[in-house]
């Protein structure tokens, strides 16, 4: 199984250089007080079924700029979750393109749902320790059936977390999933988005009294908005998640993305 989770995320070497990084944080990044058993876990575990041979995740370790920025990344978006559960104690996370995240054992007393391909979701169980309250569903990622199946008895808070997700996607697939959510997701439900230089995500001009969300696709000389998705302002976040999101946004648009994504945090209204 490991072998085939390999395959299966080939061409997702950020998937495993945070599984690395997260892993290896505990010795390597001291003075980040970051541990993470359960990617240790599935660190090994790849690694037993790679039988010897160096997996992507340890060769993107030779880059420690590249793994701590990763680090930094991982802490700040648990941050922002916990946040979201000190509002919402009954909500739900929900990693959208998880891979090998291992966020839902880092916040242990939260419900959590990862979404993922079916190809993934049925590889990657045996890399990852379980724990109640936790789910894996197989969808494509623009199959509506996946947030239907996130509905229940009544009214739930969700938070989505598609921290990675938007740097594969093509402009037109991306704003097929900003539709999607909008349309589908109960409101008051929030989403964290991760965004590179493909995607310029930000607030749209503010016409009434909050900001909503945006897309410039410099490429295409295009600019699409999104109405119903409404900025959280960063008055919501304690002060120490409020300097750590600022700090992270202003270090990934000097690199223009290139060692992890800007994060943009919206809400539906």
């Amino acid at each position: 199984m490991p072998t085939q989770l390999l395959s299966s995320l080939a061409e997702d070497a950020l998937h495993l250089a945070t599984l690395a990084a997260c892993a290896h944080a505990r010795t390597r990044f001291v003075d980040l007080d970051f541990t993470d058993p359960a990617a240790e876990f599935a660190l090994a575990q790849l690694r037993a079924g790679a039988e010897g041979e160096a997996i992507e995740g340890d060769r993107a370790m030779e880059d420690g700029r590249q793994q701590r920025g990763l680090v930094l990344l991982s802490r700040t978006v648990d941050a922002m979750a916990r946040g979201f559960f000190a509002r919402h104690s009954s909500g739900v996370g929900v990693s959208v393109a998880a891979g090998l995240c291992t966020r839902y054992a880092r916040l242990p007393e939260a419900r959590w749902v990862d979404v993922d391909t079916p190809a993934i979701a049925r590889v990657k169980a045996p890399c990852l320790p379980a724990r109640p309250g936790y789910v894996q569903l197989g969808r494509r990622l623009l199959d509506p059936a996946w947030v239907d199946a996130l509905e229940g008895p009544g009214e739930r808070s969700l938070l989505l977390l598609l921290d990675t997700a938007p740097l594969h996607l093509s402009p037109f697939e991306l704003d097929a999933l900003l539709v999607m959510l909008s349309a589908r997701l109960p409101e008051g439900s929030e989403i964290v988005l991760g965004f590179g230089d493909r995607h310029l995500l930000r607030p749209s001009p503010a016409l009434c009294c909050q900001a909503t969300l945006a897309a410039a696709r410099p490429r295409l000389k295009q600019v699409t908005h999104y109405p119903c998705l409404s900025i959280v302002h960063e008055d919501e976040y304690d002060e120490a998640t409020r300097a750590s999101v600022a700090g992270l946004n202003a270090v990934s648009r000097l690199f223009q993305g290139k060692v992890y994504p800007s994060l943009l945090h919206v809400r539906v209204r």
